[in-house]
């Protein structure tokens, strides 16, 4: 690319995106830049296809593309400097688990970097209540939970999050998957002992 290419695209998305254009015809473009070969370009097409775009398919081929990039130390910072953190946490608790999921694959991938003093408290809540609405279904999705505990584990040792478990009420059922979890999935369970400690609670006694 030329030089100044990156900035000029990045430029050009990000107008697109507040023009008088199509949803369609927003979409469609950044659709094109995501295969750009330049990083910059990709991410800012990515967070604007992310505003504009509901088709699941391309939104989820998208993300994994934002969570390879974001393996660069460049381009999680250009991530966060540009809030966009703001824009894909949302769909952490929406109502397609597919989209979920590879959120909250970026959010592990990000903690283990050691990104996740980054995290604006805004992620706090809504992890929160994804974990709240786990609990509620008949048979909760380990897989899920485990990449929660994950970043919960990370996010209670920059800040506390005692308060909102308690505001929730997710101690008890997080206890209960601390002594359900030990009879089937050793990596949950110490991840939720892990948690359960961070907020100060108590780690029920195994029978």
């Amino acid at each position: 690319p030329k030089k100044g290419s990156s900035s000029n695209s990045s430029e050009e998305i990000t107008s697109s995106a507040s023009s008088p254009n199509t949803s369609s015809d927003v979409t469609s473009q950044s659709e094109s830049f995501c295969s750009s070969s330049d990083s910059v370009t990709r991410l800012y097409s990515i967070v604007v296809l992310i505003k504009t775009c509901n088709d699941t398919l391309k939104l989820i081929s998208a993300l994994n593309v934002l969570k390879n990039d974001l393996k660069l130390f460049d381009l999680r910072s250009k991530f966060f400097s540009l809030r966009a953190i703001d824009i894909i946490t949302p769909l952490v608790t929406g109502k397609s688990q597919p989209l979920a999921t590879v959120t909250l694959e970026i959010f592990v991938q990000l903690c283990l970097d050691g990104a996740e003093s980054e995290f604006p408290t805004s992620v706090d809540y809504v992890i929160l209540e994804k974990l709240s609405q786990t609990f509620k279904n008949d048979k909760p999705d380990s897989a899920v939970l485990e990449k929660m505990m994950v970043v919960l584990q990370k996010l209670c040792k920059v800040r506390s999050l005692k308060k909102i478990f308690d505001e929730k009420k997710l101690v008890p059922p997080l206890q209960q998957l601390w002594l359900k979890a030990n009879n089937d999935n050793a990596f949950l369970a110490l991840s939720v002992r892990s948690v359960l400690l961070a907020i100060g609670s108590t780690v029920p006694r195994l029978q």
